[in-house]
């Protein structure tokens, strides 16, 4: 049984299965879920591979990422103010709105308004 490649340079992780029922001359890992030999030495090896692989997933777009999160809670904190202050509603959904667009815009899944007005100028919404 193949694990798969665990990283995408390193060659896949090759581990032998049912090894109690016959003795195989290999260099690979042999492991037996029914007497667990070998099982141990897997969870090592998958463990190692996981530490080496092991980096920061944020850290090329953290600049872009911190910059949404402080937008984002400039909106929420005027969110706050609104309700504290007893703004209309309106306020206070526009604050919601635009916060909420940071976070998407974070993760990748605002459209913009151009793409939105595209769409919706092939509809006939109520004239």
């Amino acid at each position: 049984v193949i694990i798969g490649r665990l990283t995408p340079l390193r060659s896949p992780l090759v581990v032998l299965t049912k090894s109690d029922l016959a003795e195989v001359e290999s260099e690979h890992l042999a492991t037996s879920a029914t007497t667990g030999h070998g099982i141990e030495q897997l969870r090592r090896r998958l463990a190692d591979h996981a530490r080496e692989a092991r980096k920061a997933p944020l850290a090329p777009s953290l600049s872009r990422c911190r910059h949404h999160v402080d937008k984002g809670l400039t909106h929420l904190r005027a969110a706050h103010q609104a309700v504290l202050f007893d703004d209309p509603a309106e306020i206070l959904a526009l604050e919601l709105r635009s916060a909420l667009d940071q976070i998407g815009e974070m993760v990748g899944a605002v459209y913009t308004d151009d793409l939105l007005d595209r769409i919706f100028s092939r509809f006939c919404i109520g004239k």
